[in-house]
C-alpha cells in the first residue's frame, strides 16, 4: 500500500503579535478549546481570516453589497452579543464562587 501523498503547507514567514490581559488571555484559550483548534494561533488565525472575508463580502459589487452588508452587521452584532454576556456569566461566576 502506498503512502497518501501529502502537500506541505505554505511556509509562514510573517509574525503578529499583540498583549492581552490575564483574562483575556484565558477567554482566548477557552475559546481555542471550544472550537477545536489545534493551537491558539491556528485559532486566532481562523478567526481573523474570518473576520476579513466577512469584511471583504460586506463590500463585494453594488448589487450584492445590501444583504451581504445586512449580514456582516448581524453577525458582528451577534458575536459582540455573545461576548457581553459571555462577561456577565463570568461576572456572576466570581459573584458565586466562594471565599476561601
Amino acid at each position: 500500500m502506498s503512502e497518501p501523498l501529502r502537500i506541505a503547507p505554505k511556509v509562514r514567514t510573517r509574525q503578529v503579535n499583540l498583549r492581552l490581559t490575564d483574562e483575556e488571555f484565558g477567554k482566548l484559550r477557552a475559546a481555542c478549546v471550544i472550537s477545536g483548534a489545534d493551537s491558539i494561533s491556528d485559532f486566532a488565525r481562523a478567526a481573523l481570516f474570518r473576520y476579513i472575508s466577512l469584511a471583504a463580502a460586506a463590500s463585494a459589487s453594488p448589487t450584492d453589497q445590501a444583504p451581504l452588508s445586512n449580514f456582516y452587521r448581524t453577525v458582528l452584532r451577534l458575536e459582540a452579543a455573545c461576548r457581553r454576556l459571555e462577561e456577565r456569566l463570568g461576572h456572576l461566576n466570581h459573584e458565586n464562587t466562594p471565599a476561601e
